[in-house]
This record gives C-alpha cells, sequence and structure tokens, in this order.
C-alpha cells in the first residue's frame, strides 16, 4: 500500500495532504504507474482497489488549518481535536469517501501482486 497519487484528497488539500510525509513517502505513484513498474520488475498485478482512512481526511483538515513551516503541527497529536472531527468526517462524509474509492481516487492504493 502506499499514497495515491490521483486522490482527490491531495487535489483537495494541496500542500497539506498529510500524505507528503517525508522522508516516509519519497515517491508517489497512481495505480497507474504503480502497475507499469511492477509489470517492470516481473510481477503480475492480481488486484488493486483505493481506500481512504477517515482519520487522514482529520489530519489533512487539522494541517491545512493549523500548519506553520518549520514548526510541529501538535494539533495532529491532541485527542480533544481530532475525536470530534473524526467523528464527524465519518458520519458526515461517508458517502463522499466511499464513492471516491469506489472511482479509484481513494487516498492509500492496495495493491496484491505475485511474481510471474
Amino acid at each position: 500500500s502506499c499514497p495515491n497519487s490521483q486522490s482527490w484528497l491531495r487535489s483537495l488539500f494541496g500542500k497539506f495532504w498529510i500524505n507528503w510525509h517525508v522522508p516516509f513517502h519519497i515517491s508517489h505513484f497512481s495505480a497507474a504507474t504503480l502497475n507499469r513498474q511492477l509489470e517492470k520488475s516481473n510481477f503480475k498485478v492480481v488486484e488493486i482497489k483505493t481506500e481512504t482512512p477517515a482519520i487522514w481526511v482529520t489530519q489533512s483538515l487539522l494541517a491545512q488549518f493549523y500548519a506553520q513551516p518549520g514548526l510541529p503541527t501538535l494539533q495532529l497529536r491532541s485527542v480533544a481535536r481530532v475525536l470530534p472531527l473524526l467523528i464527524m468526517i465519518r458520519l458526515l462524509l461517508f458517502p463522499f469517501l466511499w464513492l471516491g474509492n469506489r472511482l479509484g481516487k481513494g487516498d492509500c492504493l492496495i495493491l496484491v501482486a505475485c511474481k510471474k
């Protein structure tokens, strides 16, 4: 699994998208580019789908409101800020997250492949 460069949330949040998580994510893939890389490496893709955890939406929103250059965004770890927002997002945005996942625009690419 890895962040989906074609996620609708990446487009929505821009530089505040939580999955620009350097140094852990130094390369970002779409389903097509990841599939091509695996094919070049002699793998066959068995399944590919996307999922969007509500916590990622929550953290992207908090980053958009609180991030300041050069400073840690401590609000991302604040239970008092995260929990109510997470519950609200799960209740109100579930249909949009589900649809985004079905259209391949979810935040996380989940891919199963096997060696050819």
